[in-house]
């Protein structure tokens, strides 16, 4: 109960939401207090702030729990994609060590057979010198010595052109294509200096270059000088032409010359150099081709994919 003497009205602050009843006595001027039973009886409803209501509160409840959900998700999501980050870089890391694995095996490859090469050609130039000059001694004639003497010249020569040539092909800052263009250009006319011979060279200088390693280098130039060669001495030509064609995808090199010509199908089994040729481009994946055109002469067609790295 609260007396509120001459107050009119009363304050509830703060009253929990509820159903209440109430209860108002109140005296005369003469003090007399109505009964109980006389006493004014008030329902009265508070209702709930809507912040205080069920449907709040379970709705605040499942915010919450779709937020957890929702970290919950971005969590378990971000770990799955740390996880698969991490195994994309281990399988690029494998990737790289296979592939280093991969070139070393290759450049070990290519050193065996630039030793096998070395040793080849070494000991055929040397055999022909001991064998030249064991001639020479045996045989001596002053009037054929000057002729002995030229031989073992040429053979030292070819013997020091091919250590010169080993020695490009084992240098790594020449993997390129380019570098094996400059190096044909460049044997090609040392090649026929003084013969007479007219040469014309058609080599591309704009391209895209790409690594070309050693082992590649050195056959292709093999190739191309042997062909040179077979028609510097056997096709009696007067007029010889190199030219080299290159795509995005294969090199394709032709040696022309308007000689006489020949049947490369009766002298392949019998010619070295037309052998020696065909192995070296198999062992590119490429080809040799001899074409004999309807205007007399003959063409080598020399073919190598590309990249060949």
């Amino acid at each position: 109960w609260v007396h509120l003497g001459t107050q009119s009205f009363i304050t509830y602050p703060n009253l929990p939401p509820g159903h209440y009843q109430l209860r108002v006595q109140a005296c005369n001027a003469e003090g007399i207090w109505t009964s109980e039973n006389e006493s004014l009886h008030v329902w009265v409803v508070v209702h709930p702030h809507f912040t205080q209501t069920n449907w709040f509160k379970f709705s605040i409840l499942g915010c919450a729990l779709a937020l957890v959900g929702f970290a919950t998700t971005l969590y378990y999501r971000y770990r799955l994609r740390a996880k698969l980050l991490l195994m994309e870089k281990q399988q690029r890391e494998a990737e790289r060590k296979q592939l280093q694995l991969e070139q070393q095996i290759a450049l070990r490859d290519q050193r065996d057979q630039i030793s096998q090469g070395i040793h080849d050609d070494l000991g055929a130039g040397l055999s022909g010198i001991r064998i030249t000059s064991e001639r020479a001694i045996r045989q001596f004639d002053p009037q054929a010595a000057v002729s002995w003497f030229q031989k073992i010249a040429r053979l030292a020569g070819e013997l020091d052109e091919n250590r010169r040539s080993l020695s490009w092909a084992t240098d790594p800052e020449m993997d390129s294509l380019g570098s094996l263009l400059a190096r044909i250009r460049r044997e090609a006319t040392a090649l026929f200096e003084n013969t007479g011979i007219q040469l014309t060279m058609n080599i591309p200088i704009d391209f895209e270059d790409q690594i070309l390693f050693g082992v590649h280098r050195i056959l292709l130039l093999r190739a191309v000088k042997e062909g040179l060669n077979n028609s510097l001495r056997h096709a009696e030509a007067t007029e010889i032409s190199l030219q080299i064609l290159i795509s995005t995808s294969e090199l394709v090199i032709l040696i022309r010359d308007n000689g006489i010509g020949f049947d490369a199908n009766a002298v392949t089994a019998k010619g070295k150099g037309l052998s020696s040729i065909h192995k070296q481009m198999e062992k590119l994946g490429g080809s040799a081709e001899w074409i004999r055109p309807s205007g007399g002469g003959t063409i080598l067609r020399l073919y190598a994919p590309l990249p060949i790295n």
